[in-house]
């Protein structure tokens, strides 16, 4: 459970927007990122190993919210265009053998939005994710994908760090330039900033940004709020953007918060 979207930038059109939108919906179950700053009382500093710790049976609601919003220069014309999409997703912790988990997502109320067009209703539907504590992914599934690679890769997922950390460690995740996804080569930066009470979570507040390439430049940034005994992540957001094509501009902008139902 965690990961970030796939950033796969390239050709972009209207349709390939909500294409893209629709991606980041089936991929919710991997994410484990991000959050504005919450408030309450500081908690004790200690060592932690954090890790993934939920149990079978266990489920978590949330709700996202993603924008995407595109403009192209092209000589006398621009174009523009945004789409937004909202849903509900459901993670069940379906099983768990020593340190490998799977993870069921149910993705449902899903709606997007393009432009100023009439708001559609999406197609619901399920993400099955075996993971290791650590963040590993070892499996990925789902209802509406199959077996396509592109959606089994994912150069942003979630690593929880290798060892005990507090308030001020950092870590990093290092991903290799991916042709089939079209990503560069880069390095995923994470910092704890605080500890503190959130809405009755014990969370890490950790932010996170990438180091982008010279070449296909894809930076990411963003802030996540991550439950200290489970390692869930209760709140995120997270803002991408595309500059590999100067006469493109692609901004994305991601938020899921943990709703008790």
């Amino acid at each position: 459970m965690g990961a970030f979207l796939i950033l796969i930038i390239a050709g972009v059109s209207v349709n390939w927007i909500c294409e893209y939108m629709k991606m980041k919906v089936r991929l919710i179950a991997l994410f484990v990122v991000g959050a504005f700053a919450g408030s309450s009382v500081a908690v004790q500093q200690e060592l932690v190993n954090l890790r993934l710790n939920v149990e079978v049976g266990q489920v978590f609601n949330f709700q996202t919210y993603s924008e995407v919003t595109y403009k192209r220069s092209s000589g006398k014309n621009d174009e523009s265009s945004f789409c937004r999409q909202t849903s509900k997703n459901q993670l069940t912790v379906v099983s768990r053998s020593e340190d490998q988990y799977e993870l069921s997502t149910w993705n449902h109320d899903i709606f997007y939005q393009l432009a100023n067009a009439q708001e559609v209703r999406g197609v619901d539907s399920t993400v099955v994710v075996t993971q290791k504590s650590n963040g590993t992914l070892l499996d990925l599934r789902s209802d509406t994908n199959g077996n396509d690679e592109k959606f089994k890769r994912n150069p942003n997922h979630f690593l929880y760090p290798s060892q005990p950390v507090t308030v001020g460690s950092r870590w990093q995740k290092h991903s290799p330039a991916d042709s089939l996804l079209g990503t560069p080569e880069m390095t995923i930066n994470y910092v704890i900033a605080d500890r503190r009470m959130w809405k009755g979570f014990d969370v890490f507040i950790i932010r996170f940004s990438n180091s982008k390439g010279d070449e296909t430049p894809m930076p990411m940034s963003g802030t996540t709020y991550v439950e200290v005994t489970t390692g869930l992540g209760v709140f995120t957001e997270a803002h991408f953007e595309n500059l590999t094509d100067p006469s493109l501009q692609v901004r994305s902008t991601y938020r899921m918060e943990y709703v008790r139902e």
